[in-house]
């Protein structure tokens, strides 16, 4: 308890929140190439030389780097995993992207790169690899869709083929996202479901005894949902049928909350 020593690196530890692991894993490194840590400032050169030799590609709406140059950090990180998959030839990657926002008026679509062979614990959001930032005025397909430029969406054209380390890989990509950017992305007719709409619980072979639950939201506006006469029954007060106009404005200011 009385070493200076000791306590100021159980000090710094804690005030750093690096985990136990993280700490093996610095002596490991010192340990094994028989030198202390380095400089911070070395680090921090060699990180600016990785960052100069990766380009950015900007757009109007933000930037972006290529794929290929997140496939190589992604590698570079896990050699062990490439170590084992160069008998399958195939590395697949999946393209996860999110809609946010800071402040009141900066809405932005951030995409990023992860690495699936990697394991199920490497797809946390510090294992992957950011690739884009872009912003818009407003989340909706017609400004995601001019944001996320063609140069952009075709570097993950499927039938790709890169080398890596002297070794031919087929690269394989899948997309990953919550059920509204997959339709702003794709168009509603992009993603496919079982469902009536994106908010049904209820499938399409079922909907018989479907009506319309309408309420109104924080915004002011109607919305309506489809749902069953058992869940109606125990919910909010349903359309009258005979309302026709009624009913109409409902899916106009409906239809005004989707888009």
């Amino acid at each position: 308890m009385e070493n200076h020593y000791y306590r100021s690196f159980l000090r710094w530890k804690l005030q750093q929140y690096l985990s136990d692991a993280g700490f093996l894993a610095l002596n490991d490194l010192e340990s094994k190439y028989g030198i202390k840590c380095p400089k911070l400032s070395k680090l921090r050169e060699l990180r600016k030389a990785y960052s100069e030799w990766i380009p950015l590609r900007t757009t109007t709406w933000g930037s972006y780097m290529h794929v290929k140059h997140a496939i190589t950090l992604l590698t570079e990180i896990n050699p062990e995993i490439l170590d084992n998959l160069k008998d399958k030839h195939t590395l697949h990657f999946r393209l996860c992207q999110d809609g946010t926002w800071f402040g009141r008026y900066l809405n932005c679509i951030v995409s990023a790169l992860g690495w699936v062979d990697a394991g199920e614990h490497s797809q946390n959001a510090f294992s992957l690899i950011p690739l884009s930032y872009v912003s818009v005025t407003k989340e909706n397909r017609d400004n995601v869709e001019q944001a996320l430029t063609t140069e952009f969406i075709n570097m993950f054209k499927p039938g790709q083929v890169m080398e890596i380390r002297g070794v031919e890989y087929n690269i394989l990509f899948s997309y990953s996202a919550d059920y509204k950017m997959v339709a702003q992305v794709m168009g509603l007719a992009g993603p496919c479901s079982d469902h009536f709409c994106n908010w049904c619980r209820t499938k399409k072979l079922k909907l018989s005894g479907m009506r319309k639950l309408v309420y109104e939201n924080g915004f002011g506006n109607n919305v309506a949902f489809c749902i069953t006469d058992k869940l109606q029954k125990h919910s909010y007060k349903s359309y009258d049928d005979k309302d026709k106009a009624a009913e109409e404005e409902n899916i106009k200011n409906y239809d005004q909350v989707i888009l």
